[in-house]
């Protein structure tokens, strides 16, 4: 193996879809954490779909990074939006990624991502930057934002599509 490196997206997708729950699989290696390599992001992503969760271990001297499959709360409904989501194309970016997080919960007809969920799906430092990417996606107009009300969550709508994010309290 390299110094460095993560599974393929799609063998990523594959894991989830088959592990069992409680299995473990290594995702990435190397002395250093590969975090933009799109396996990880997509690691990332299924992490904050509540299907996964992470620790780290050392093996014959190499640092490896594990996945651990967890109960899914919504197995089909992550299944068909995973099918329906197939021909977007990998996201390698922050911006990708939080663009394809806000279409996919446009679609489900879920509640916004917090800033917070959406920069540690895409990586990034803090919710703050994940705030500046969506105020980059309002400015490109691919998103619209609708502030309902203080106790209320923001709704994104897709502009391609129309589709919008459900309502829910904040």
């Amino acid at each position: 193996m390299t110094e460095r490196g993560a599974i393929t997206p799609a063998e990523v997708d594959q894991w989830v879809d088959a592990a069992a729950v409680g299995e473990s699989a290594v995702y990435a290696w190397g002395k250093e954490f590969p975090r933009s390599a799109p396996g990880v992001v997509r690691a990332k992503i299924k992490h904050s779909e509540g299907l996964i969760t992470f620790t780290s271990r050392t093996s014959d001297g190499r640092r490896e990074y594990v996945m651990q499959r967890l109960a899914s709360r919504q197995r089909a409904a992550v299944k068909a939006m995973s099918a329906a989501a197939a021909h977007d194309a990998e996201p390698v970016s922050p911006e990708a990624v939080i663009y394809l997080r806000l279409r996919r919960a446009a679609a489900a007809k879920r509640p916004c991502p917090s800033n917070a969920t959406l920069a540690a799906a895409a990586g990034l430092a803090d919710a703050r930057a994940a705030s500046y990417v969506i105020s980059k996606l309002r400015a490109a107009k691919r998103i619209g934002i609708e502030f309902v009300g203080p106790k209320h969550r923001r709704r994104i709508t897709i502009l391609s599509s129309g589709a919008r994010t459900g309502m829910a309290l904040a």
